[in-house]
């Protein structure tokens, strides 16, 4: 599922929301943050390690507020210059969450790699 509310045009991608890519010899699931596929491996630890982790569950479910308020300044047609301040501080705490739930990802791949 991708949504397109945006009246700037841009395409919202929502954080652990699986869509169909058509194309190549069959579908493929992929998962999206920030707009940008996530590996089915990554988005399988996260489920299997989200619930276990608590930093880990707790960025996760960040992400998802920080992205769905974000959407909502997103659709609207003018933003306040505070409203703008918040978007771009949002974005920023959105984006630094998505750097740290990568880098614990990682450390659970090593750790499976390891294994």
């Amino acid at each position: 599922m991708i949504k397109n509310a945006s009246p700037r045009g841009a395409n919202t991608r929502w954080f652990g929301i699986s869509i169909r890519v058509p194309g190549g010899p069959s579908n493929r699931r992929v998962f999206m943050i920030r707009g940008e596929e996530m590996e089915h491996d990554d988005r399988a630890l996260i489920e299997k390690y989200g619930s276990q982790d608590p930093e880990l569950g707790k960025l996760m479910k960040e992400h998802e507020e920080f992205e769905a308020r974000i959407e909502d300044l997103n659709k609207r047609p003018y933003l306040s210059p505070e409203e703008a301040l918040e978007r771009k501080r949002l974005q920023k705490q959105k984006l630094s969450g998505r750097d740290r739930i990568e880098q614990i990802v990682s450390e659970y791949r090593k750790r499976e790699q390891g294994e």
